[in-house]
């Protein structure tokens, strides 16, 4: 409610659409005057948290360092063992405290203040919490099996590989799934870089033989295949065009692809640098001593100073536009080898504008002296506009109400984006509707001739789904009507996922549940005839309620800044707080806190509540 009134000058509505609002644009407001702060006290230029759903308001998050009134505190759940909690003072303008929390165990805090006077506080806290439920569904430990052997097979010695010793996984150590691939692609990696690119390791895990199910072994088998040798002919500085050709030798698979994609590599490679006539043969052989060359003859030709894309046909579309394609797809030097990925990328955004029967070929190039030119001819064709919508299906809505839900309009441009788009809005109109199963699929009729698109919607409704009960458990200390009026759930009005959603992001945003499930299960079938009928459904709430009782103590290093002389002052100290949730049922919280050290005493007291005007507003209309 505070944020929403600093924001846009106004309480939030009866429907929650500006406190959403003022939370986003507060956070804009904020980030860069907060955050930086907070980011030079750690020496960071800057620190910015975007308005995502982990960002928590609530003055709770600071209530244990210092006084929460009147200010804007927040956090933001980093990881899932890190969280920063950031507070400004709005009675003095420019002061912030700020936390850094980080659980290395559950039941274990360590944390990093400072506060609004810029002295700091290091913290080591042991978290107990009381009367909580156990966890609805308790996480079973995993035992990892021990390996047995740990073996490498195969003919890698005859090269005088030394492989067994690069295994990082070893006897009697437990089973690690990533340390087993990471040790398999290092020794494959080692192979290849040896000389040997058709290298090819096997990781196995066996169960041993007449032992316990606990154990596994371990067999990495190499095939080290033939010594491979990349022999170029006819380029003075041949080093970079090789490498790129071993790079591509790890990756093939065949014999016939290799000398494929290597011309392929190779003309890049010299178009690049300017041989647009370049040719490249290429070969396989083998020798007696078990090696495999791959010869690859270039002959460069002239080399062209200039080469450029000469676009022939585009009416609609400007030459910078299709180079703006070519250019973001990175075709401009591989269109000279592979003129298909460039066909293809024009085509595709001919055709997201509308121009269905759009044809693109490149054609052979073009040289004039040391200047090459590499044609593009565009036949454009017609820019497709939807003709007319028929709709089939349709039962318990107007064909008028389905048109314009999918947003389509005769006379629009047609793509498929429009397409898609439509199916996606109709699809959701029918699921605010209670339709939850509904299917929509649009198919096209093409006039080519006319350049005109008829669109089929074909709809199966399903049952609607109605709300006819709703079920809470769960609950052992929140009150009833606590979580009936955080549901705001009608009765007799059909299930809109999108408020369920709703539903349950309020439910957590009480603070006073740590689960929350929401789900619809139907009461009975729907009843039998030619139309579908509407299907009651069941809300089913299930929750899981935060342990009431909190206690953290622990020690702490108070590091202070002196106001007598130059420096700062370090003592160590105790603290500890108490922290009651969920006071009398409600989404409220008591606590008291305390610290202590050589010279100085504190104890505070606090009631918070994450929503006290919603709550009065609550009471009011009831």
């Amino acid at each position: 409610d505070i944020v929403s009134l600093l924001v846009t000058g106004q309480p939030p509505t009866e429907s929650g659409t500006f406190p959403t609002i003022g939370r986003d644009q507060m956070l804009a407001y904020l980030s860069g005057e907060l955050f930086g702060v907070a980011g030079r006290s750690v020496g960071l230029d800057t620190l910015r948290i975007e308005p995502t759903g982990s960002v928590r308001f609530d003055a709770g998050l600071i209530a244990s360092e210092t006084n929460p009134g009147s200010r804007l505190t927040f956090g933001k759940q980093v990881t899932r063992d890190v969280e920063v909690v950031f507070s400004h003072n709005l009675k003095d303008d420019g002061n912030f405290t700020w936390i850094v929390s980080y659980r290395p165990r559950r039941t274990v805090e360590v944390r990093v203040v400072v506060d609004d006077n810029n002295d700091r506080l290091y913290g080591f806290r042991h978290d107990v919490t009381i009367g909580g439920a156990a966890p609805s569904r308790p996480l079973e430990p995993v035992t990892l099996p021990l390996l047995g052997t740990v073996v490498v097979t195969g003919d890698f010695e005859r090269a005088g590989l030394s492989l067994r010793q690069r295994v990082s996984l070893k006897a009697g150590s437990k089973f690690d799934f990533y340390r087993w691939q990471q040790d398999r692609e290092r020794l494959e990696r080692y192979c290849r870089d040896a000389g040997y690119l058709e290298a090819l390791v096997i990781a196995r895990r066996n169960p041993p033989a007449g032992t316990s199910a606990a154990t596994v072994d371990l067999e990495y088998a190499v095939s080290l295949g033939p010594r491979t040798i990349v022999d170029v002919v006819g380029a003075p500085d041949s080093s970079g065009i090789r490498r790129q050709i071993e790079q591509v030798w790890r990756g093939s698979a065949f014999d016939a692809f290799l000398r494929d994609e290597a011309t392929r590599a190779v003309r890049a490679a010299l178009i690049g640098q300017g041989y647009m006539r370049s040719s490249v043969q290429t070969a396989i052989t083998g020798t007696d001593q078990g090696e495999k060359h791959l010869v690859v003859t270039i002959d460069r030709g002239p080399r062209s100073a200039q080469r450029t894309l000469v676009f022939v046909g585009n009416t609609t579309v400007s030459v910078d536009e299709l180079l703006k394609v070519v250019r973001t797809a990175g075709l401009e030097a591989t269109a000279w080898v592979d003129a298909m990925p460039l066909e293809d990328a024009l085509g595709r955004h001919y055709r997201d504008a509308g121009y269905l029967s759009v044809l693109v070929r490149v054609e052979p190039p073009h040289f004039d002296g040391d200047a090459a030119r590499l044609p593009v001819r565009i036949a454009e064709g017609p820019r497709f506009h939807v003709d007319g919508v028929e709709v089939k299906g349709v039962d318990r809505l107007t064909e008028d109400e389905v048109r314009a839900a999918l947003g389509v309009r005769p006379g629009a441009v047609y793509t498929r984006a429009v397409r898609a788009e439509g199916i996606r809005a109709l699809t959701d109109h029918y699921r605010k509707r209670g339709y939850a199963n509904a299917s929509v699929s649009v198919g096209t009729r093409q006039n080519r001739e006319a350049g005109s698109v008829s669109l089929e919607v074909s709809i199966e409704e399903g049952p609607r789904q109605v709300l006819r009960e709703v079920a809470v458990e769960g609950t052992r200390y929140a009150k009833a009507s606590l979580v009936s009026r955080e549901l705001r759930l009608d009765v007799g009005k059909p299930v809109d996922p999108a408020q369920w959603a709703l539903a349950r992001r309020r439910l957590y945003d009480t603070g006073v549940f740590r689960q929350v499930d929401l789900e619809a299960r139907p009461i009975a079938e729907p009843s039998a005839g030619s139309q579908p009928s509407d299907q009651p459904v069941l809300a089913q709430v299930t929750v899981e309620e935060w342990a009431p009782l909190r206690v953290r103590y622990g020690l702490e290093v108070d590091d202070s800044l002196e106001a007598s002389s130059i420096g700062r002052r370090v003592r160590p100290g105790l603290a500890a707080d108490l922290t009651y949730r969920n006071v009398f049922g409600w989404p409220a919280s008591a606590g008291l806190a305390g610290r202590y050290t050589s010279d100085f005493r504190a104890a505070r007291t606090f009631l918070t509540t994450p929503a006290f005007l919603s709550w009065v507003r609550a009471r009011a209309r009831s």
